[in-house]
């Protein structure tokens, strides 16, 4: 998608949708090219949204401010497991918990992930690895390493190659 499409709005309303309807359970990750910035804006009106918007609030009268408030990832109230309901990290950096239902890759690619071949295996290697992992399901096919995501995997940003990223995974049927 192109710049100014409110990709990043969709993100933080997909997210605030998703710990309404199941606040004990969910446990996003979402990612950015770096940890700071950006990452901070959208934890920043995601916890805004939460303690301020009314209309959320009848929405979701349950939503509310759980143990952990912090710039860099959030509990909302009754949140159980390792995991926090929300977490803001940047690429290559580590993800808490052990299991996710949703990550959410927010304009991952720059010209310093994209430069050459490798750094572009780089990123890949890092959202199959760490990413992927933490909310994988059996797909049922006797190949081994057939596994597809448990959750919702989604990266947004524009192609900046032919091999970035982005191209990789949508180039996979099961990543549609």
């Amino acid at each position: 998608m192109a710049v100014e499409h409110a990709k990043t709005s969709q993100l933080v309303y997909r997210t605030l949708w998703k710990l309404g309807k199941r606040p004990i359970t969910t446990a996003i990750a979402i990612a950015m090219e770096t940890s700071e910035g950006k990452a901070w804006k959208i934890s920043s009106e995601i916890r805004r949204q939460i303690t301020e918007n009314v209309r959320l609030q009848r929405v979701f009268p349950g939503l509310r401010r759980g143990d952990v408030w912090r710039r860099n990832m959030l509990n909302v109230q009754g949140r159980e497991g390792r995991a926090p309901s929300v977490q803001f990290i940047g690429i290559e950096g580590p993800i808490n918990g052990d299991r996710l239902t949703d990550f959410e890759g927010d304009d991952l690619l720059s010209s310093k992930n994209t430069r050459s071949r490798y750094q572009q295996d780089v990123l890949i290697r890092w959202l199959e690895g760490e990413a992927l992992t933490r909310m994988l399901r059996y797909a049922g096919d006797p190949v081994v390493g057939d596994f597809m995501p448990a959750g919702n995997f989604i990266l947004s940003g524009t192609t900046w190659e032919e091999y970035d990223a982005l191209a990789h995974f949508a180039g996979k049927s099961r990543f549609h």
